[in-house]
């Protein structure tokens, strides 16, 4: 379950907070508009470059104007919520919104009745369920909420769902058995940031301590392997196929190194025109880290949060000095 970090949890130092939540491996950073708010506004999106988390925009407006959504086109902003109680023209709200270049949702509160999503089903990629008042950090989760996300998900059983207000661990459990993409945290997370990245883990993993990295594993024989001696042109081919964004260099299922996207482009960098003369052995990184077959999800979750590689996303899993598969955050 994907993780969005409220960023006016806090008060000030909002900078610094969207920091923490990328180290301590949060997914998205979530900000919350409203129309006449004069302390935060709309170009204040601005300042959250690609140095931060991607963003999860939610606008409490009134009015949504192809301006607007030029503005938010020009930050990192991967989702964007309207608030569907407070649009006037509603069709007009959403037509703008369908000028966004990511995934667009409409935002209800408990009481608003769910035959709404009907007529924008084909329009939308999510729908963000407000368990406590839109805006205000703190609040409740309200459990009728339970029944009303139940019922969202029978009806629309394809459609992504996104959770926000109150979810704190053992929310965040029950969440993640209803089938929730994403849920988004303020309170919570913020109350104690020396332990940042253990809440966020609760949250992402429902506090289950003893995930073991093989449960989801990619096994061996479902991974993109090349030999070392593999060159450029079929490096590129091997990822492009694997779809994980990176290719693994072994000899008799001993990893000798891995070569990513990034190695790619670097590669085009250093060499140039020469590209193509190279091997997978000239690029592929030699220490990449690893785990046991042993280790737990929570065992890499703190390694990578303790040295700083937030963008890890992909892990091989090595058992008797052997690569047997990889596990994917």
């Amino acid at each position: 379950m994907l993780v969005s970090g409220s960023i006016f949890a806090v008060k000030d130092n909002f900078l610094n907070y969207a920091s923490q939540l990328k180290f301590a491996k949060a997914d998205y950073l979530h900000i919350d508009l409203f129309q006449n708010d004069h302390d935060f506004k709309l170009e204040d999106v601005l300042i959250f470059d690609k140095s931060y988390l991607p963003l999860d925009v939610h606008l409490i407006y009134e009015e949504i104007t192809g301006d607007i959504i030029g503005v938010i086109n020009k930050s990192t902003a991967a989702y964007l919520t309207v608030q569907y109680e407070n649009m006037k023209n509603k069709d007009l709200c959403i037509k703008a919104m369908k000028k966004f270049k990511g995934g667009i949702g409409i935002a209800i509160i408990a009481t608003t009745d769910i035959e709404m999503i009907e007529k924008y089903i084909n329009d939308i990629n999510h729908v963000l369920i407000m368990c406590s008042e839109p805006g205000v950090s703190g609040a409740k989760f309200n459990d009728k909420c339970y029944e009303l996300i139940k019922t969202v998900r029978n009806k629309y059983p394809n459609l992504k769902i996104h959770v926000d207000g109150g979810v704190e661990a053992n929310i965040a459990e029950t969440m993640n058995g209803m089938g929730i993409s994403m849920v988004i945290s303020g309170s919570y997370l913020a109350k104690n940031l020396d332990s940042l990245h253990k809440s966020i883990y609760n949250l992402k993993y429902s506090n289950e301590n003893n995930i073991s990295v093989k449960r989801n594993m990619i096994k061996f024989p479902q991974l993109p392997v090349i030999k070392s001696n593999t060159k450029f042109f079929d490096v590129i081919t091997c990822i492009n196929h694997g779809k994980i964004g990176c290719c693994f260099v072994v000899d008799n299922s001993k990893l000798l190194g891995i070569v990513t996207d990034g190695d790619i482009r670097r590669a085009y960098l250093k060499y140039g025109k020469n590209v193509f003369d190279i091997l997978a052995s000239d690029i592929m990184n030699i220490h990449p880290f690893v785990v046991s077959s042993s280790a737990t999800i929570a065992d890499i979750h703190e390694h990578l949060v303790e040295n700083g590689k937030w963008w890890i996303r992909i892990v091989p899993v090595i058992e008797d000095d052997l690569l047997i598969g990889v596990a994917k955050l």
